[in-house]
């Protein structure tokens, strides 16, 4: 049995523990980021063509950082947050304000280490191109559509919440092939498609008003009146989707204690 802890009564104190786990070994959150930092890099400007094609819907230069920003992203640490905080979440199962807290301080920690990297590609792309007012849309998408992303992609860990483990150990437990080797393996691959498919559906309406309203788009340069009707429709959308995915998140939670309960309070359920 996990030993419960209490949970904090206030943001800043969940704050200070969320930072505290990021810089603490095993460095979840950071080396996941910087994995996929260097992934999406080198299959962007050193992969064959067609795993390019494979890899990346769009492969524009303007692209990139929103590209480089959805990679870093789209992996455990915006999908597992119950499982990577098992013990602090058995106490605060019955207790809103808490969860509230903790989908915060995950979701602000993990965007202020993804933001700044992201924010710099985009305007390097926008020096390099000469589309400064499509990179700066871009930076926009990358410092608000994240609220979006960070508050309806942990619904999936909410779901199916797995304990973080060293290999050895889950391979030890490879008698448990389900449990402790399939859905780990499956867990860790879909949020790659899961985050992804969350940020195509929140922008689709702004895709949408670029492709009626302009013949470009914003990895291609559009006018900036067309640009920024796209871009407050996006901002207020993910914004909206926030709320309510965190909303959804606690309640869905709270429905789930009991199997929650039992299953992060066993660190050998899988």
């Amino acid at each position: 049995m996990i030993a419960s802890a209490e949970p904090p009564t206030r943001f800043g104190a969940a704050l200070r523990v969320e930072w505290s786990r990021t810089i603490t070994f095993p460095f979840e959150t950071l080396s996941t980021v910087g994995v996929n930092f260097v992934l999406v890099v080198v299959c962007w400007f050193f992969a064959p063509d067609w795993l390019v094609d494979q890899l990346f819907a769009v492969h524009r230069p303007l692209a990139f950082a929103v590209v480089l920003a959805s990679w870093m992203y789209a992996d455990v640490p915006t999908t597992n947050v119950l499982g990577s905080n098992a013990d602090r979440v058995v106490a605060m199962l019955d207790d809103a304000p808490a969860l509230r807290q903790l989908f915060d301080a995950r979701a602000f920690v993990l965007w202020c280490v993804v933001t700044p990297i992201a924010a710099i590609a985009a305007v390097y792309s926008g020096l390099a191109s000469d589309h400064m007012v499509a990179a700066m849309g871009g930076l926009v998408w990358i410092v608000v559509a994240p609220a979006g992303l960070l508050m309806i992609g942990p619904l999936l860990g909410v779901v199916f919440p797995y304990h973080p483990e060293p290999l050895r150990e889950r391979w030890a437990q490879r008698s448990q092939f389900w449990t402790h080797i399939v859905r780990w393996v499956a867990l860790l691959v879909v949020p790659y498609v899961w985050v992804p498919a969350i940020g195509g559906v929140l922008m689709m309406p702004s895709l949408l008003i670029w492709h009626i309203t302009s013949s470009s788009s914003l990895f291609t340069g559009g006018t900036f009146p067309h640009l920024l009707l796209g871009l407050s429709v996006g901002v207020s959308i993910h914004l909206g989707a926030a709320f309510a995915g965190r909303a959804w998140m606690v309640a869905l939670v709270r429905r789930r204690r009991v199997r929650l309960a039992a299953f992060l309070s066993d660190p050998k359920a899988g």
